[in-house]
């Protein structure tokens, strides 16, 4: 589903050129970019070195570019369901486009709902306004509970740590916080870019959480729960072409 362009009528008997971009793709293809690179980089880590007389158990540079990419590919996976989302309440207005438009699956009325809604549903958090598409759709709601809904939202828990991250002390073993406490249960693989003694417990986050393992964690649950979100409605997503999923249309 490449960008949609037509000409618009910007000033008396002058027309220029306009764009839809579907900008789920564009953070689906960057959070799975950030993927790779945490890949890359945990599969091949520099060897030991050794700075002003500092020996340093893993190049500190490579380890914090490492620790950049798993960060990045987690705020891109929620930022990727956001879109998707988004896409569906700003297509609803469109004749020509697919999604919520009038190429979607949706009838007429359910893409007035849509349209009449946006600005009501915006005041919510991300996870309830999926829900209340779903509520105001007459589709079923999923439940809080169980999987996807589960993984969805202790991922943008995540994200909300990472983006308004407050100092505090961790501790080195367990993790004594719910959120962590669940994100250990995901049971992540060890990465080569923990900087301390093989014989130590390193901090759980942001030491050993932060890997390759917990940033394909993050999209995949990112993108199970929009898969689910979708299928309830029986639209096609705009991100699909990306993982070979055509979507269910009524």
């Amino acid at each position: 589903m490449p960008p949609n362009r037509r000409t618009v009528r910007d000033a008396p008997g002058h027309r220029s050129l306009a764009s839809w971009t579907w900008y789920s793709i564009i953070q689906y293809d960057a959070a799975s970019l950030f993927i790779q690179r945490c890949e890359d980089l945990e599969a091949h880590p520099n060897p030991p070195m050794v700075i002003d007389e500092i020996e340093f158990p893993v190049d500190p540079g490579q380890q914090s570019e490492h620790r950049s990419f798993a960060i990045a590919a987690i705020l891109c996976s929620v930022t990727f369901l956001e879109s998707s989302l988004n896409e569906l309440f700003a297509s609803a207005s469109e004749e020509r486009l697919e999604v919520g438009g009038g190429l979607g699956g949706l009838t007429e009325r359910e893409r007035q709902t849509l349209r009449d809604v946006t600005g009501m549903v915006d005041r919510n958090r991300l996870l309830d306004k999926f829900q209340l598409v779903l509520h105001l759709l007459g589709r079923e709601p999923f439940d809080r509970g169980a999987g996807p809904y589960q993984d969805a939202d202790l991922l943008v828990k995540l994200r909300n740590v990472l983006v308004h991250s407050k100092p505090s002390w961790e501790a080195w073993g367990v993790p004594e916080d719910k959120l962590m406490k669940s994100l250990l249960g995901k049971h992540f693989s060890t990465h080569p870019f923990i900087n301390v003694n093989p014989t130590t417990l390193a901090p759980f986050f942001p030491d050993r959480c932060l890997g390759a393992d917990c940033a394909r964690w993050a999209l995949h649950a990112a993108r199970s729960f929009g898969d689910a979100f979708f299928d309830r409605l029986g639209v096609a997503p705009a991100y699909a072409i990306r993982h070979g999923r055509r979507g269910r249309v009524n």
